[in-house]
């Protein structure tokens, strides 16, 4: 058995279908059957390329299991769960192992549903509702995400269902030893050290998935520039020209100087990720600045080495491309990538944890904004609602760990936060606020003297105790 892919021109029902999975005998001819399945999956239910090449993969194991036993009509729960006594003898997880059950178990489902298949094959609602059995046994589960609604699935467990226990969010500094393996590990070129970097850099900079960090281009960044003003008269610039045209460059760069003028620190880049829905991600002007220069000088200089073997060559609309093919990085790849930079900077975790990271930063400044706004007051929803707005999270209560880790740390330092949105002042006030907590009184002295002379008395904020108590006249 084997599977291909199909290429950029396919179409299936009038769509452009490119990666489009077909599985094969070893004679060349195509599994029907399987094939049907696909076709269900991408036209009906739009399950993207990714999906279906991932499901493929599942399906092409499950198959080859069957040539050695019996065709896939025949296949009963004594095949699915040695089957899936490999997958876990394997080294797969119990939690990969029940996916990929579910995969073959949803193919099955379909293939009775929709296909014609034998009604002996698999247990559908009304079979497990009057226990009728069939070869392959399924049952109803409440998830809680379909309402009241039971979803079928199947009835196969796990050897072990022991709880992988969390991997730790990584600490600034292991951040930085995972960014320095990818800028400084061993390079078929410099371009290849500084994609990598900054394809991280987006997950840990602006909270992205691999899928949306991949699919950033030049494009997405021009609708971004273009939205807060910095464009061209006719529209977004195009920012692939501006590598040869000077004035180009000089002008977003003249925008971007005009922003921070304007106290704006961030923009916010379209991108697509999780069930192909977009969000709006905010970027740090610093880390866009970096993108474009690496559009402008490395991206420019592949693309003219990949010109230069390929004449007919024309890059995606992508940033970080592949030297060997040409196109653009596949989420799996950049997974990859990031995940043996964690392994060489002996750090636990992969891509995940540097978006677990940007989600910690995220969470924790809305929460001391809250605080300095509202002091004991704060509102935990608040926080959430806005941390999982940023990080494109459908339930906010995921997030809720990451504040309650804050919380606990909140509780054991004393004072309260201010708020300073100017970053020069900040850095002033924070030198105020270092030399008040070392006992330097004179500082303090001399800070009162001068905000009595600007008319401005500060009230010590008392707690609901404190407050009782002077209203009661009770000595301190």
């Amino acid at each position: 058995m084997k599977l291909r892919f199909m290429g950029a021109g396919f179409i299936l029902g009038g769509r452009p279908c490119s990666g489009y999975p077909v599985l094969q005998d070893d004679t060349g001819r195509v599994v029907e059957i399987v094939a049907d399945y696909f076709a269900f999956r991408a036209l009906r239910r739009g399950a993207s390329s990714g999906t279906l090449r991932n499901e493929a993969y599942v399906l092409l194991d499950w198959w080859r299991m069957l040539e050695r036993n019996c065709s896939w009509d025949e296949a009963t729960d004594s095949e699915l769960e040695r089957w899936a006594g490999q997958c876990d003898d394997r080294g797969l997880t119990p939690a990969r192992t029940v996916r990929r059950v579910g995969v073959v178990h949803a193919f099955y489902v379909a293939a009775r549903r929709h296909f014609g298949a034998p009604e002996r094959l698999v247990q559908l609602e009304a079979d497990v509702q009057s226990g009728t059995p069939r070869q392959l046994s399924s049952q109803l589960r409440h998830s809680g995400r379909r309402g009241d609604i039971p979803a079928l699935g199947p009835a196969y467990r796990p050897r072990t269902v022991t709880k992988r226990p969390g991997r730790p969010t990584p600490e600034p500094d292991e951040v930085q030893r995972v960014l320095d393996a990818l800028l400084e590990g061993p390079h078929r070129s410099d371009y290849v050290g500084i994609r990598d970097c900054l394809l991280a850099g987006w997950m840990e900079q602006c909270g992205l998935r691999r899928e949306g960090a991949v699919g950033v281009g030049p494009g997405a960044l021009a609708r971004a520039l273009a939205t807060e003003g910095v464009r061209d008269d006719d529209g977004p610039y195009d920012l692939v020209a501006g590598t040869d045209a000077a004035h180009i460059q000089d002008a977003v760069f003249a925008g971007l100087r005009r922003l921070r003028q304007m106290r704006r620190s961030h923009v916010f880049v379209s991108v697509t990720e999780k069930r192909r829905k977009t969000r709006s991600v905010p970027v740090p002007l610093g880390f866009l600045e970096i993108n474009l220069q690496f559009l402008w000088e490395p991206w420019t200089e592949a693309v003219a080495a990949l010109r230069a073997s390929r004449p007919d060559y024309a890059p995606p609309d992508r940033l970080f491309l592949s030297l060997k093919t040409g196109r653009a990085l596949l989420p799996g790849s950049a997974g990859d990538i990031v995940k043996d930079a964690f392994s060489s900077a002996g750090v636990d975790g992969s891509g995940h944890r540097l978006r677990a990271a940007f989600a910690l930063r995220v969470v924790k400044t809305a929460y001391l904004e809250q605080r300095a706004r509202h002091g004991r007051f704060w509102d935990p929803a608040a926080v959430l609602l806005y941390a999982a707005e940023v990080l494109g999270h459908e339930n906010m209560e995921t997030l809720r760990p990451y504040l309650n880790a804050i919380v606990r740390e909140g509780i054991r330092l004393q004072g309260e936060p201010i708020l300073i949105q100017d970053h020069q002042a900040a850095a002033i006030f924070r030198s105020l606020a270092n030399a008040v907590n070392q006992g330097r009184d004179g500082v303090l002295a001399s800070l009162a003297s001068v905000l009595r002379g600007h008319g401005l008395v500060p009230e010590p904020e008392l707690d609901t105790l404190e407050r009782l108590a002077k209203a009661l006249g009770v000595a301190g």
